[in-house]
C-alpha cells in the first residue's frame, strides 16, 4: 500500500515541467518578437524622417527653379528661415504647424512642428535607442532634429547666384541597418 501512494508523487515533476518549460519558451519567444518589433518601428520611423526631409529639399529646389524660370532672381533673404513645409504638397504626417520651443515636455513624440521664434524645422524622435546624436544632453527623454533654410553661394556663369537648402542643424546617425 505504501508503495503504491509513494508511486504518483515521484512522477508530479513529470507533469508541471512541460507546462513550465513552455511557457518560459513562449515568454522568451514574445519578448524576441518585441524586440523585433520595436526595430521595425524606429527602422520606419527613420525612413519616414529622411523621406520627408528629402521631399522638402526637393520642394525647395522646384519652387527656386519655378522662380527662376519666371525670370526672378532667387532671394536667398526671403528664403532664410521659412518653414520648408511650405514647399510641401501636404505636410508631413504628425506636423502640428507652429510652436514655440517650450522645452521637450510640451511635444508629443513623433510629431514635426516649426519654431517661428528660431525659424527651425523640429521633429521629436519617437524611437531613439539606435539614435545617437552630437551634443546632446544625457537623460532626455524624446531627443529632437533641428533643420533650417540656409543661403548657399555657387558662382553659375559669371553671374553671383545664391541658392537656399535645407541644413540639418542637430547632427545624428540612426545605427540601424
Amino acid at each position: 500500500m505504501e508503495h503504491a501512494r509513494s508511486l504518483p508523487d515521484r512522477y508530479i515533476g513529470s507533469r508541471w515541467l512541460p507546462g513550465v518549460s513552455a511557457v518560459v519558451l513562449i515568454c522568451l519567444f514574445s519578448l524576441w518578437l518585441t524586440d523585433a518589433l520595436l526595430d521595425a518601428e524606429e527602422l520606419a520611423e527613420k525612413s519616414l524622417v529622411e523621406s520627408t526631409i528629402r521631399n522638402m529639399r526637393i520642394g525647395l529646389m522646384m519652387a527656386q527653379a519655378e522662380r527662376t524660370l519666371r525670370g526672378e532672381r532667387p532671394d536667398p533673404v526671403t528664403w532664410r528661415g521659412k518653414n520648408p513645409v511650405d514647399g510641401l504638397e501636404s505636410p508631413p504626417a504628425g506636423y502640428a504647424g507652429a510652436c514655440v520651443d517650450q522645452g521637450i515636455e510640451g511635444e508629443v513624440p513623433g510629431s514635426w512642428c516649426f519654431d517661428t521664434t528660431k525659424g527651425e524645422l523640429v521633429y521629436c524622435v519617437r524611437h531613439h535607442r539606435y539614435l545617437k546624436m552630437e551634443n546632446t544632453a544625457p537623460g532626455i527623454k524624446a531627443p529632437r532634429l533641428r533643420w533650417r533654410i540656409v543661403s548657399e553661394q555657387e558662382m553659375a556663369t559669371n553671374t553671383q547666384y545664391s541658392g537656399v537648402r535645407v541644413q540639418l542643424l542637430t547632427p545624428y546617425h540612426w545605427q540601424l541597418e
